[in-house]
């Protein structure tokens, strides 16, 4: 996934506040500042390295199934993208105690200003509007039929209507997905869970990581954020991975690929998948993390409306249909992506 972190809070301050910056602010002209990125050529073998973080309270993957991941992520961009690539693990850690470090970048006072003005609570008032008009501005964004792919309880109804299903359908996928069982209880406890699970804070980690080019995580991206895309709201908030601007990698951005819908089968989000099998889960996770890499490498961006393609995102949390049709059409697009100039 790709997505600027615009705020929409910046198109619904008041104009009475205007006269005051948004905290996020900085951010847009750090992004302004950037270089345009070029796709990666191809004429050569490249490393990215990666590091695992894992949340020990949900399913995680050992070293030898790292192993066999890394190796398919390989072949798939051989034969999907054209790339030849060498994924190196430099290091395996432990999330929490990561994400505890005093000097991460989401602790510093400007960044730490951003995520609590963009992030909310959609059980609340105040964030029940927010997602309101997420879902409005993605609707109009994407027009009916993109939408119904997403959302296909919509399919015929007036625009007014497809929103407010739409936004129930939002609030009930986040509420469930917020209380997935662990072994210490629901999935978001505290705060600490929820920086854990916050796309703001990884996008931040992400945007200044240098030891690694991708993040591979057990954790999942969860927590509500005002600049959310369709296909994220449709999965009630579920990020499953994405791509940033990082000026001091290699690549000029670094990613973060989450296992969570994977490792578990089809037993967590999608039991009309069943069966699975240790092999398929991760097969489909090497399909999600192709969809990054073809970001990162090939500057990719988002494509909508298709199935077999893996540089269309997955539709709602049917993680291994999407999965099964890129496999059996072997990566089959009608066109090719749009190239970025950044993330």
């Amino acid at each position: 996934m790709v997505r600027r972190a615009l705020a929409l809070a910046l198109l619904l301050l008041p104009t009475a506040a205007c006269r005051r910056e948004h905290p996020c602010m900085f951010t847009m002209r750090r992004y302004d500042a950037l270089p345009i990125l070029r796709p990666v050529p191809k004429d050569a073998t490249l490393e990215l390295r990666v590091l695992y973080l894992e949340d020990g309270r949900v399913p995680g993957l050992g070293a030898r199934g790292r192993t066999a991941l890394y190796a398919r992520v390989e072949r798939l961009a051989k034969r999907w993208l054209g790339y030849r690539i060498k994924l190196r693990e430099v290091g395996a850690r432990d999330l929490r105690a990561e994400f505890a470090r005093p000097d991460i970048a989401f602790r510093r006072p400007a960044e730490a200003a951003c995520i609590a003005a963009v992030t909310f609570d959609p059980t609340t008032d105040g964030g029940g509007s927010v997602a309101a008009a997420l879902v409005s501005r993605e609707f109009d964004a994407r027009g009916p039929q993109v939408f119904a792919r997403l959302f296909p309880e919509t399919l015929g109804m007036s625009p007014a209507a497809a929103k407010a299903d739409a936004l129930r359908r939002f609030l009930s996928l986040h509420k469930a997905l917020s209380g997935i069982r662990t072994k210490e209880g629901p999935l978001l406890r505290d705060p600490d869970d929820s920086a854990m699970y916050s796309f703001m804070h990884w996008a931040h980690y992400i945007k200044s990581i240098t030891e690694a080019d991708f993040v591979l995580t057990n954790a999942a991206f969860l927590v509500p954020d005002d600049d959310m895309p369709v296909y994220v709201l449709a999965r009630g908030g579920l990020t499953t991975g994405f791509v940033d601007n990082n000026p001091q990698a290699p690549f000029g951005g670094a990613g973060a690929v989450t296992l969570l819908p994977f490792l578990s089968g089809e037993t967590l989000l999608d039991p009309s998948a069943q069966p699975t099998s240790e092999a398929e889960n991760l097969d489909a996770a090497a399909t999600m993390w192709i969809h990054e890499v073809g970001h990162l490498l090939g500057r990719y961006g988002e494509m909508y409306g298709e199935s077999g393609c893996v540089h269309v995102a997955s539709e709602g949390l049917k993680y291994f249909a999407w999965h099964r049709a890129i496999a059996k059409a072997g990566n089959r697009c009608s066109r090719p992506p749009a190239i970025l100039p950044k993330f």
